[in-house]
């Protein structure tokens, strides 16, 4: 395998008496032909759990669709505005495939220096936990006397949670970041610049979620006073659903990160310190890579970096065309 040009003559037909590893590396091996290396890699998050037996060693570019971690990647939205819809970092050079390793042509554009904690978001369903108003059909009622303790658990795990990526985001820069233009915005991060949908929010959705964090706080202190009903207008609630809804799609299966050039990153739940961030080749994501000793990288995933063009990580000659600060980074 040498070029996606080849995809013409790659035929993927069923096979019944190969292994599954067998299966799911030919698989992977035609979605890089056909597809690019950039799709693959994005769908090669793993949860925490053993493989099963016979996939133990199967490559990390390789996707185990047994235990996928995220079945909602980035790539999958044509809408998604991450940061743009053009490629980062475009170029011609070949994905070349050494027997279970992938040569993929790539940029290391950052690093991974701080973790936040796994994601305690959890959405509200506040079709049961509010009535309408009878006098005011723009307001509703919230019963929080009637809130069980889980809801009430869920609500502050969300709101700590929240706290938590705010702290990481507010964290003194190196002296290599890039000047930004407010702490707030690491709501933008969360998000991944999108709604539910995959569509760009606009700019002034940092005040729906300011309104979201507020509920949630108001809700809390009501609740933890003994609770009472709470009346709210009707757009409140709307707005608090659509930033949930958001935040369930983007952040409920990764991590809040930052990065050694002081940027925010969505970053995929196995992700630790000393991770690298680079663009591979023809990708509109960035991806997580992990150095082994043996020279090689296993893939974590995909990510969302904040600020990626404007913060000049990718310069101009590497957006359009040759390899210029790019190499070839063989993933095991």
């Amino acid at each position: 395998m040498n070029s996606p040009a080849e995809e013409s003559t790659v035929v993927l037909e069923p096979d019944y008496t190969i292994s599954t590893f067998e299966a799911f590396l030919r698989l992977a091996v035609w979605g890089v032909l056909v597809y690019g290396a950039p799709d693959v890699l994005s769908c090669t998050s793993r949860t925490d759990e053993e493989p099963l037996s016979e996939l133990s060693g199967l490559p990390s570019w390789v996707p185990d669709w047994t235990r996928l971690d995220n079945d909602m990647p980035f790539t999958r939205y044509e809408s998604c505005n991450i940061p743009q819809k053009e490629a980062l970092f475009v170029c011609d050079d070949p994905v070349i495939h050494h027997g279970l390793n992938l040569e993929v042509p790539a940029l290391h554009i950052d690093s991974i220096v701080q973790v936040g904690s796994r994601s305690q978001f959890k959405k509200t369903p506040f079709g049961k936990l509010w009535e309408e108003g009878d006098d005011e059909p723009s307001k509703v009622i919230l019963r929080i006397h009637k809130w069980s303790d889980e809801t009430a658990r869920a609500m502050h795990d969300a709101l700590a949670w929240i706290y938590d990526c705010e702290r990481l985001a507010s964290l003194t820069r190196t002296e290599q970041a890039s000047p930004r233009d407010g702490l707030g915005k690491y709501w933008r991060t969360l998000t991944a610049g999108m709604n539910s949908k995959g569509e760009a929010v606009s700019e002034d959705f940092d005040r729906h979620f300011q309104i979201y964090a507020d509920f949630l706080q108001a809700c809390i202190n009501v609740h933890d006073l003994g609770g009472s009903d709470l009346v709210v207008p009707r757009s409140r609630i709307n707005t608090v659903g659509r930033v949930e809804a958001a935040l369930h799609m983007w952040s409920s299966k990764r991590r809040f990160a930052m990065t050694r050039n002081g940027l925010t990153a969505l970053v995929p739940n196995q992700t630790q310190k000393g991770d690298i961030v680079v663009a591979v080749a023809n990708s509109k994501v960035p991806h997580v890579l992990r150095p082994r000793s043996d020279g090689t990288y296993m893939v974590v995933g995909e990510a969302y970096l904040e600020n990626i063009h404007d913060n000049k990580l990718l310069g101009g000659d590497n957006k359009v065309g040759s390899t210029g600060n790019g190499k070839y980074f063989r993933l095991s």
